[in-house]
């Protein structure tokens, strides 16, 4: 699309109106004819578009046979650029240099984004791709990104799959990480499910091993849950791999200590802005000022520029500088209350993110220069973990080690 709105530009097109009793007829000459129209539009007794320069010259001929009344409303592109400025031959070659400038520039790649990671560092993906190939500067006909792709999803056992997909010079790669399942025993190997956790059984499912609790019986840490040995129906031991959940409910408890005196960073109220355009890997300062203290944090904001919808290998940004200086302050209790709770948010998800909450209960003091979270929950998780038997055979090769 963007292809097709420079070429009308750089051949110029013209804006125009027809009225009169035949316009369908004109128009299905018109382009039965050859011409292209586009931007049509009915107005009640009329009708809108638009056509090359080189095409509404045309019109007369198709007038006359229809009697309809065409005229221009507007005129754009570069022959009429050229026309207006041709006494300034150096400013129109300049224009033209830059949109020469900025097609060339579009055929490489400047800007590479990594989506998607949660656990992976983002750079580790960029350095796979480019190891491969695919860096900012690089011509965009030489990145073959499927070969790419193929190439890192086998260098990195982390990824489940990767997408690169590049949008003019900007290339956006999406990934998903593999989740690892957790270590188990080999199936041939015997083994039984013990608990993990003391608590209080809620369900036990046992697909393979006899269960040896069952809901409502209390259970310690290490306490077997489903036995591998299970008697047959001659008498017989037989020892197998057992398997299955026990779900159970148990008390997680998790303390947060906030310091009451603490060194904060107070930012001051005066701003100092830097302007700059960034073209490809070139940086150009659109802005001049002292440049800003030790103590300086510095924001920047950056955003794409575009032409018709097309995405250009130019950014426009600015850094924002703000001075800063330390304070000691002592918090209320709200306050490192209020920290706390933050802090808790962030360990729940980690530390028993991976089991449903069926209750908390939270309960906070003041201990001496501390402020002290208590969270106290009621989790339900399956704390069965496998554990190998030892069978005559494996412990008379033990005791040969």
């Amino acid at each position: 699309m963007f292809i097709i709105r420079l070429f009308r530009w750089f051949c110029g097109y013209v804006r125009f109106t027809v009225t009169g009793d035949f316009i369908e007829r004109f128009l299905n000459l018109a382009m039965r004819g050859g011409v292209n129209i586009w931007e049509l539009h009915r107005e009640e007794n009329r009708v809108t578009g638009c056509v090359l320069l080189r095409d509404y010259k045309r019109f007369r001929l198709f007038t006359r046979k229809t009697g309809v009344r065409v005229r221009h409303t507007g005129v754009a592109g570069l022959p009429f650029v050229g026309k207006k400025y041709r006494k300034r031959v150096g400013l129109l070659l300049g224009v033209v240099a830059f949109f020469v400038a900025l097609f060339v520039l579009s055929q490489f790649i400047w800007q590479i984004n990594v989506n998607g990671c949660e656990t992976v560092d983002p750079q580790t993906i960029l350095d796979a791709v480019q190891e491969y190939g695919l860096k900012e500067g690089v011509f965009r006909g030489s990145v073959d990104a499927r070969e790419i792709e193929n190439r890192v999803m086998i260098k990195l056992d982390t990824l489940s799959w990767i997408a690169i997909n590049i949008q003019g010079s900007t290339a956006n790669i999406e990934i998903e990480e593999r989740v690892k399942p957790p270590e188990m025993l080999p199936l041939d190997d015997p083994c039984n499910v013990v608990a993990g956790h003391e608590g209080m059984i809620v369900r036990v499912e046992a697909h393979d091993g006899k269960a040896m609790v069952e809901k409502g019986d209390a259970v310690q840490k290490g306490e077997l849950l489903i036995s591998g040995i299970i008697e047959s129906k001659s008498g017989k031991n037989i020892v197998k791999h057992a398997w299955g959940k026990v779900i159970a409910l148990y008390d997680e408890t998790m303390t947060i200590r906030v310091p009451l005196k603490q060194r904060q960073k107070v930012l001051s109220n005066e701003k100092k802005e830097r302007g700059f355009l960034r073209v490809g890997p070139v940086e150009i300062p659109l802005s001049l000022g002292s440049s800003p203290g030790e103590n300086a944090q510095v924001r920047i904001e950056e955003r794409q520029l575009s032409l018709f919808g097309f995405a250009l290998p130019i950014h426009h940004g600015q850094r924002v500088y703000q001075d800063f200086s330390y304070e000691e302050v002592t918090l209320s209790q709200s306050q490192a209350k209020a920290q706390a709770l933050a802090r808790l948010e962030e360990l729940e998800e980690k530390g028993v993110g991976d089991c449903e909450k069926k209750d908390r209960t939270l309960s906070g003091e003041i201990d001496g220069e501390y402020y002290i979270l208590t969270a106290r929950f009621v989790v339900e998780k399956d704390i069965g973990v496998t554990e190998k038997i030892l069978t005559d055979r494996a412990k008379e090769g033990e005791n040969l080690q």
